[in-house]
């Protein structure tokens, strides 16, 4: 029979509750790592689902051309006023990541889109104004930012196939506005924006 002192018999208590508090800090830890890894999987997850939406999402500019020399020909160029209007659009899309950029192959439409092309180093696209329902359910299964140069007949109705809205005609004296048009699933959304000086 082993008989213990009064000491070693506070040693032992001493040591036993010792690992019960180690024991119990380890309990204690490995709950947090439990919670923290929940956290970091809803964050994640929830990032995932961001980046789907974004990626479901798609954003199209429609503009009309900048103003047009009154040269008598099918294929005007721009006056020097259309020429700052065009620079002026790089400003006011310079934060938008753009993928594509559209055009008609006319020079008013391409000189428009030159510097914004120049800009964001986006070769311009060639697309038929002659047949914008067929261009418009190629747009419709894409998805990203658009920029889309016209004419004051072909941008409003190019809008309202893509946005399924009524759209007023554009006058032949209208430079300044343009339209985005956001799809978001079944959803559309039709603003209109200028391109004047502020």
């Amino acid at each position: 029979m082993i008989y213990l002192s009064g000491s070693d018999i506070i040693t032992r208590n001493v040591y036993t509750e010792k690992m019960i508090n180690m024991q119990n800090s380890v309990g204690i830890m490995k709950s947090i790592y439990s919670v923290v890894k929940i956290i970091f999987l809803v964050v994640l997850l929830a990032s995932t689902a961001a980046c789907q939406i974004n990626k479901s999402q798609s954003e199209f500019y429609l503009i009309r051309h900048a103003e047009k020399q009154k040269d008598g020909t099918r294929d005007p160029k721009l006056t020097q006023e259309g020429e700052a209007r065009a620079e002026r659009l790089v400003e006011i899309l310079k934060g938008k990541k753009i993928d594509k950029i559209y055009s008609t192959n006319y020079q008013r439409t391409l000189s428009t889109a030159e510097p914004l092309s120049k800009a964001k180093k986006i070769p311009i696209e060639i697309y038929d104004p002659s047949k914008l329902s067929e261009f418009s359910d190629k747009l419709k299964s894409e998805t990203g930012i658009f920029i889309i140069l016209g004419h004051s007949n072909t941008t409003p109705q190019l809008t309202s196939l893509l946005s399924d809205k009524k759209v007023e005609p554009m006058d032949e004296s209208q430079y300044s506005h343009f339209y985005q048009v956001i799809l978001k699933g079944e959803s559309s959304l039709v603003k209109k924006l200028s391109s004047d000086k502020k």
